[in-house]
Protein backbone atom coordinates (compact mmCIF):
# COMPACT_ATOMS: atom_id res chain seq x y z
CA UNK A 1 0.00 0.00 0.00
CA UNK A 2 2.84 1.98 1.45
CA UNK A 3 4.40 1.43 -2.17
CA UNK A 4 1.46 2.38 -4.50
CA UNK A 5 0.91 5.55 -2.80
CA UNK A 6 4.72 6.62 -3.15
CA UNK A 7 4.18 6.33 -6.81
CA UNK A 8 1.05 7.91 -7.37
CA UNK A 9 2.90 10.70 -5.63
CA UNK A 10 5.91 10.07 -7.80
CA UNK A 11 3.86 10.18 -11.49
CA UNK A 12 2.25 13.06 -9.73
CA UNK A 13 4.77 14.98 -9.65
CA UNK A 14 6.00 13.76 -12.95
CA UNK A 15 2.86 15.46 -14.50
CA UNK A 16 3.26 18.44 -12.68
CA UNK A 17 6.96 19.16 -13.68
CA UNK A 18 5.63 18.14 -17.60
CA UNK A 19 3.03 21.39 -17.09
CA UNK A 20 6.05 23.46 -15.22
CA UNK A 21 5.05 23.38 -12.02
CA UNK A 22 8.38 22.39 -10.45
CA UNK A 23 7.31 23.65 -6.76
CA UNK A 24 4.76 21.34 -6.87
CA UNK A 25 6.38 18.82 -8.58
CA UNK A 26 8.85 18.71 -5.71
CA UNK A 27 6.67 18.70 -3.17
CA UNK A 28 5.01 15.35 -4.85
CA UNK A 29 8.57 14.08 -4.89
CA UNK A 30 9.55 14.85 -1.30
CA UNK A 31 6.37 12.75 -0.63
CA UNK A 32 7.52 10.17 -2.56
CA UNK A 33 10.98 9.88 -0.78
CA UNK A 34 9.10 10.05 2.62
CA UNK A 35 7.28 7.51 1.68
CA UNK A 36 10.42 4.96 -0.02
CA UNK A 37 13.64 6.74 1.35
CA UNK A 38 15.90 4.35 -0.70
CA UNK A 39 13.84 4.16 -3.70
CA UNK A 40 16.34 5.43 -6.69
CA UNK A 41 13.61 6.25 -8.89
CA UNK A 42 12.40 8.35 -6.80
CA UNK A 43 15.66 9.79 -5.64
CA UNK A 44 16.27 10.19 -8.75
CA UNK A 45 13.25 12.48 -9.61
CA UNK A 46 13.78 14.39 -5.96
CA UNK A 47 17.74 14.51 -7.31
CA UNK A 48 16.51 16.04 -10.96
CA UNK A 49 14.04 18.81 -9.70
CA UNK A 50 15.95 20.12 -7.06
CA UNK A 51 18.41 21.05 -9.60
CA UNK A 52 16.37 22.45 -12.14
CA UNK A 53 15.33 24.38 -8.93
CA UNK A 54 18.89 25.13 -7.87
CA UNK A 55 18.34 24.06 -4.67
CA UNK A 56 21.91 22.88 -4.29
CA UNK A 57 21.25 21.80 -0.38
CA UNK A 58 18.86 19.76 -1.35
CA UNK A 59 20.36 18.51 -4.58
CA UNK A 60 23.71 17.56 -2.21
CA UNK A 61 21.74 15.75 0.33
CA UNK A 62 19.41 13.66 -2.52
CA UNK A 63 22.67 12.88 -3.74
CA UNK A 64 24.25 11.79 -1.16
CA UNK A 65 21.28 9.47 -0.24
CA UNK A 66 20.95 8.28 -4.08
CA UNK A 67 25.09 7.71 -3.71
CA UNK A 68 24.04 4.95 -0.73
CA UNK A 69 20.93 3.43 -2.42
CA UNK A 70 22.63 2.80 -5.64
CA UNK A 71 26.22 3.32 -5.38
CA UNK A 72 25.97 1.38 -9.21
CA UNK A 73 24.49 4.10 -11.12
CA UNK A 74 26.56 5.06 -13.70
CA UNK A 75 25.33 8.59 -13.78
CA UNK A 76 26.47 9.82 -10.32
CA UNK A 77 29.74 11.56 -11.53
CA UNK A 78 27.75 13.25 -14.32
CA UNK A 79 24.86 14.10 -11.31
CA UNK A 80 27.85 15.65 -9.40
CA UNK A 81 28.70 17.75 -12.04
CA UNK A 82 25.27 19.50 -11.97
CA UNK A 83 24.74 19.94 -8.57
CA UNK A 84 28.70 21.59 -8.63
CA UNK A 85 27.15 23.98 -11.55
CA UNK A 86 24.39 25.45 -9.16
CA UNK A 87 25.12 28.75 -7.79
CA UNK A 88 24.86 28.89 -4.16
CA UNK A 89 24.59 27.50 -1.19
CA UNK A 90 26.92 23.83 -0.63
Amino acid sequence: EKHRLANCYADLGTVYQLEQKNSLALKNFQKAVDLESNNPRFLDLLLKISIILEDKNLALQVFNALKKANPDNQKLNEIKDQINQIKGQG
